[in-house]
């Protein structure tokens, strides 16, 4: 051990490129192809499997850490992309990436199980300095030493999850793990062209694990290669083996089989129309492929299919329908399951044929709330919207304890899967009542892009979350593969009307945003990324790992510009430029900020208060002065944070009125500029003001008659006649 495993950990990260954007672009640049295509040449993981050879030893009877796993079923053989098939797999170590729940682990125990190679997985066992080579002392082999048999290619191991066993043995335990495993490897270079390692995890982990290694031994001889998402017949093939194993004797999926095949085919087409892609285009593009390739997808649908009663009619809805969102497209045949459970509780429920429930009554945002109750384990008390008495809200209530344990999306007090898991608690929390006593629910559907994908159709301006829900939602939203594109966009917050109500701007796909409202204070996990925050109330850092050594949360290319930072982490990572600025900051004493090369700035507590201080500031505030005038940025942030149509709650002198969240920003830059602007408005007819108050407490509400978007556009684009031309002047010339 060299003892230089903090300053090696800085800069592996600060040697990386941001995760995201390597999620697609490794493949592409490594081959030289266009953005958008998809990366060629590609070859089925079973050549992986076949290219490594049965190993000659396997986990003692009493070994706790290693173990071969059970060949999963249904499996699928995904493709991988590599950059040269002949020579893929003729490395001392293979890494083995993929995007969130596209089946990493699915596809490490398919190779343990079939191929008998130990696996170890992270995610439960924690790892430090040597543990491969004790590790290693698990298996038993009949003709040689087990770590012998390793150098020859003979004991190779498979390590799954270092994505999660970067949370649960820490940055430091993985990094001594990593460091003295490149050493085991190098005390022998007989054999270099045959797979010793192989991991498993997604692209940010796996580059930093790759980095490790290089860095700590060159020599060693290393391959990469990405798990593809599925193909139209790779697809088909996963849908129809999930539906056959949900499927029982008398099931319409076993007796219907065409017309299950033309659900199936509707299903695809209605995709691409959404997509607005071709048949064929739907599976030639990273978009296409993202919707309609993505495993946990494929299960849930071929597991609902094997639910469904009339294929026809669900066919014929997608037929209808015309364009959606790809997203909606996926719900729709979940849709179904919900109508059907709703159905069949319903028709149970009456009294008589003709009675009439209440259309609330276990639709499909009220089973949402109920298997979200389920599966945390608490009462099934529902949302509180059905509103019936009496003799049928006793029978009611005791359905619902029938029906719930036994809905299609849960199995064992658990969610089938993520993709159900993700539609059923954005149905829960997006109705806005609904309010989580924990997030243990979430802290996993958040990984994946799932939650985001569900939740995101649902948002609008007329609708107020949780704030403590609103990071497992980023989360989410930052594991998509399809943000890819979303790079240069910034996710903004900002007060509004209300001190503890937060309007929230996350750019989508199609360049348009997606706008809601949120109570503060605002919670984020894991990770905060390409955001510009600047409200009057408190956030909450949640590091993603066990708090007390693993929980991590990383920042990057952010401002954050608050009244109070709550950090729960037990460390927090900072890439890319950073500007941090609180009054009051909480956050443990043994927290751990890593700089990893990222430039930053301090304002308010964090310039005082350490850890924090002892990073030094590189950056300048954001708000200091950026254009030649003061004029342009200060409309240019009234357009941002003022809404038409508002009034506006200021000093008889149109300074702000202390501690007001909707006007505090103004004191930082703009105390003087202010103020002038809005009496020159006066002079033109602009603005009107109504006073109020007494003598030593009089406020001024103001008025206004114009769009600050105007403004602002006249300002940048002289010449629109938006605006009296007197007016402008004036402005330009006593505001400065």
């Amino acid at each position: 051990m060299t003892g230089r495993l903090p300053d090696l950990t800085h800069e592996l990260w600060g040697r990386l490129p941001p995760p995201l954007r390597r999620l697609r672009r490794a493949s592409r640049v490594e081959l030289n192809l266009p953005k958008g295509s998809i990366p060629v040449p590609e070859v089925p993981f079973s050549a992986l499997v076949k290219a490594i050879q049965t190993p000659g030893f396997s986990p003692k009877s009493d070994a706790k850490r290693l173990r071969v796993a059970a060949v999963p079923t249904p499996f699928v053989d995904p493709n991988l992309i590599v950059a040269d098939p002949a020579t893929a797999f003729r490395s001392e170590i293979i890494f083995v990436g993929a995007p969130a729940a596209v089946g990493k682990s699915t596809a490490a125990r398919y190779l343990s199980g079939t191929q008998n190679i130990p696996i170890l997985d992270l995610s439960q066992v924690p790892v430090s300095t040597g543990s491969l080579r004790t590790l290693l002392l698990e298996l038993g082999g009949p003709h040689k030493e087990p770590v012998d048999g390793f150098h020859d290619g003979e004991a190779p191991i498979i390590i799954d999850a270092i994505d999660e066993g970067r949370l649960r043995s820490g940055e430091t335990g993985v990094e001594s793990f990593l460091e003295t495993t490149a050493e085991l490897l190098l005390e022998s270079r007989l054999t270099t062209n045959r797979p010793k390692i192989i991991f498993f995890g997604r692209f940010d982990s796996i580059d930093l694990a790759k980095a490790s290694l290089e860095l700590y031994a060159p020599s060693i001889t290393t391959t990469s290669v990405s798990i593809d998402f599925f193909g139209r017949e790779q697809a088909w093939k996963l849908i129809d083996a999930y539906a056959q194993s949900a499927s029982k004797d008398n099931s319409a999926y076993s007796k219907f089989r065409e017309p299950a095949r033309d659900l199936i085919e509707a299903y695809f087409k209605a995709i691409a129309a959404a997509l607005g892609h071709t048949e064929e285009e739907l599976w030639t593009t990273e978009q296409g492929k993202a919707f309609a390739g993505y495993a946990p997808i494929l299960e849930a649908v071929g597991t609902m299919l094997a639910r469904l009663d009339n294929f026809q009619e669900v066919t014929n809805r997608l037929n209808q329908t015309g364009t959606h969102e790809a997203w909606q497209v996926i719900e729709t045949v979940l849709n179904e399951i919900f109508d059907r459970e709703k159905g069949k509780l319903c028709d149970q429920l009456k009294s008589r044929p003709d009675e009439k429930l209440p259309p609330e009554l276990y639709d499909d945002h009220e089973q949402a709330v109920l298997l979200a109750q389920y599966v945390a384990g608490k009462q099934l008390a529902g949302s509180g919207r059905v509103q019936v008495t009496g003799p049928l809200a006793n029978k009611y209530a005791a359905m619902v304890q029938q029906y719930v344990p036994e809905h299609p999306f849960v199995r064992q007090r658990q969610f089938s899967n993520s993709v159900l898991g993700s539609v059923v608690m954005a149905r829960a929390i997006s109705g806005g009542k609904f309010q989580l006593e924990d997030h243990d629910q979430l802290k996993p559907l958040s990984r994946q892009p799932f939650l985001w994908r569900s939740i995101s159709s649902r948002l609008n301006e007329d609708k107020l979350l949780h704030g403590d829900d609103i990071g497992y939602l980023l989360n989410s939203f930052w594991s998509d593969p399809l943000t890819l594109d979303l790079m240069s966009s910034v996710i903004s917050m900002r007060n509004l009307e209300e001190d503890d109500l937060i309007n929230v701007r996350i750019p989508l796909l199609n360049r348009s945003t997606c706008a809601f409202f949120a109570y503060s204070p605002v919670k984020f996990y894991g990770q905060l990324k390409d955001a510009d925050i600047d409200i009057g109330s408190k956030i909450v850092l949640v590091g993603d790992g066990e708090r007390g050594g693993g929980a991590t949360f990383l920042i990057s290319n952010s401002t954050v510009i608050c009244s109070e930072v709550e950090v729960a982490s037990d460390r927090v990572r900072l890439h890319g430029r950073i500007w941090m600025e609180a009054e009051i900051i909480a956050a443990p004493t043994h927290l751990q900020i890593h700089k990893n090369g990222s430039e930053v700035g301090w304002g308010g507590r964090f310039a005082e208060q350490f850890p924090w201080n002892r990073e030094q500031a590189t950056l300048d505030a954001p708000y200091q002065k950026e254009d030649d005038d003061n004029l342009t940025p200060l409309v240019r942030e009234c357009v941002k944070r003022f809404p038409g149509g508002i009034t506006l709650m200021l000093a008889s002198d149109y300074t702000s009125v202390p501690n007001d969240p909707q006007t505090k920003w103004i004191d930082r830059r703009f105390s003087e500029a202010f103020p002038t602007l809005i009496r020159v408005m006066h002079r033109h007819g602009l603005a009107e003001t109504e006073s109020y108050g007494g003598a030593g407490t009089a406020k001024a509400r103001v008025r206004f008659s114009l769009k600050w978007s105007d403004f602002l556009e006249e300002l940048e684009h002289s010449g629109k006649k938006l605006l009296p031309e007197t007016f402008i002047t004036e402005a330009r010339e006593e505001v400065g």
